[in-house]
Parts: C-alpha cells; sequence; structure tokens
C-alpha cells in the first residue's frame, strides 16, 4: 500500500521521486503579466444591497449575499449567551437567523431561543426536544 504523503510509497513527503516529477507551472524566466486581451473587459459590481434581515443561514436565499450597504466600520453592538454549548455528546447544528428584529438560535439543548437585534435581550425560549 502506498503511503499517501509521497508519490513513491516512501511515506516521506518530498523525497527525491517527488520532486523529480514536478514540472513548472511558470518558466523562471517568465514574469506575470496582464493580457492585453482582457483590457477592455469592463468589471461591474452589483448595486448596494440593504439587508435589515438575515431570514437564511446564508443570508439570503441564493446565500450569496453581494456588495452589501454599510459603513465600513463595525463594532460590538452587545454580548449574551445563546444558550447551551456543544460538549462530547452535544452538537450545534443550527445557525443564527434575523428575521423581524429578533436574532433566532438553537443551542445544543435544542432549545429555541429569540433575543432582540438592537440588544440582545432575550424574548423568549422555547424547547423542541421531544
Amino acid at each position: 500500500m502506498k503511503d499517501c504523503r509521497s508519490g513513491d510509497g516512501s511515506g516521506v513527503a518530498g523525497s527525491a521521486k517527488e520532486n523529480s516529477d514536478r514540472i513548472a507551472v511558470l518558466p523562471s524566466d517568465q514574469g506575470l503579466a496582464s493580457d492585453p486581451a482582457l483590457a477592455t473587459i469592463e468589471v461591474t459590481i452589483p448595486a448596494v444591497m440593504q439587508l435589515s434581515s438575515w431570514p437564511n443561514s446564508g443570508g439570503i436565499p441564493t446565500n450569496a449575499p453581494q456588495n452589501l450597504a454599510g459603513d465600513g466600520s463595525l463594532s460590538v453592538a452587545w454580548r449574551t449567551k445563546m444558550g447551551a454549548g456543544a460538549g462530547k455528546s452535544q452538537a450545534l447544528v443550527s445557525k443564527p437567523i434575523i428575521a423581524d428584529g429578533k436574532i433566532y438560535t438553537m443551542d445544543s439543548h435544542l432549545t429555541v431561543h429569540a433575543s432582540a437585534q438592537a440588544t440582545g435581550r432575550r424574548a423568549w425560549s422555547r424547547s423542541v426536544s421531544g
């Protein structure tokens, strides 16, 4: 059985056999340069998107929010506990979502928590375990 760390089965990464099979991607005498054929292609940026809620784990249904509006400065607005964390026998499997001014989270004990988006203050909690 071959060792996954090398191509020759020696088990030594970077062995002489492995290095002799390598092919240069860029010749050492050739530098990097832009392709003149691409000089006329216009680069466009999508319109600024105002995103006041985060209803899916990826932000929006396509999981690809682009060019989000913001003033460029980020800071911690508040901190709070969102429920039981992960452990050896419990995992965090749900990502938070934001809708209607609330942040919804589910902890490792399968308790859903709703907290105010602006303050982090807990609005309610409900267990969904059977």
